[in-house]
């Protein structure tokens, strides 16, 4: 008999994503601060599907639900919103790619890596 999950697999971080191990699902983190309180409550552990969808605005609020201190500085948010970071962005690329493309200082573009 096989074993039919009843939900995607969800990941801890892009890269076990990348490497295709499965994790087990996470609980909801507490309501944080966010780019805008208004919109939904993101999924602390979202599906790769799903992720790959989001805008630059909505990938700016999951980073800030995960970390609200990580874009606190000006300079530093404003560099992570004018570098246009989508899901599949997000996804799709490491700390190089956010180091030296996007111009974030390391310890934003190694953060972004453990997500």
């Amino acid at each position: 008999m096989l074993f039919q999950p009843t939900e995607p697999p969800r990941f801890s971080s892009l890269s076990t994503l990348r490497s295709s191990v499965a994790m087990v699902t996470s609980p909801k983190s507490p309501k944080s601060k966010r780019a805008n309180p208004s919109t939904p409550h993101l999924p602390r552990l979202p599906l790769v599907d799903e992720m790959k969808t989001w805008n630059k605005q909505l990938v700016l609020q999951w980073v800030q639900q995960r970390d609200p201190s990580l874009l606190d500085d000006k300079e530093d948010l404003e560099t992570f919103t004018n570098a246009g970071i989508s899901g599949s962005v997000l996804l799709d690329f490491d700390y190089d790619f956010f180091n030296i493309n996007c111009r974030l200082t390391p310890g934003i573009s190694g953060k972004l890596k453990q997500f």
